[in-house]
């Protein structure tokens, strides 16, 4: 599903979050269409190669998100939708 040019997942990491082991599996795209369900799906496909459980599964964007899936993430502490602006505040 993915090449080199555009991985599916681009990072992982081991986080404690309120004293719970979480894997973290993110994806970024800063440039180009808006981040949507499709690449959420293809995240969470992915992600099943990376051992661990209570993935919590980060989407970064340059170009922000779809309807679409902000409104099937809302209220899902399991995904973070993370805009640029959010990661360059002062």
């Amino acid at each position: 599903d993915g090449d080199s040019a555009d991985p599916d997942m681009d990072f992982v990491a081991s986080i404690k979050e309120n004293s719970i082991s979480r894997m973290v599996v993110s994806y970024c795209r800063l440039k180009g269409s808006p981040v949507g369900i499709q690449e959420l799906e293809r995240l969470i496909k992915r992600s099943k190669a990376v051992q661990g459980t209570g993935k919590l599964y980060c989407l970064f964007s340059g170009q922000g998100f779809t309807d679409e899936l902000r409104n099937r993430v809302r209220g899902d502490s399991n995904v973070r939708l993370i805009t640029l602006d959010e990661v360059c505040k002062k």
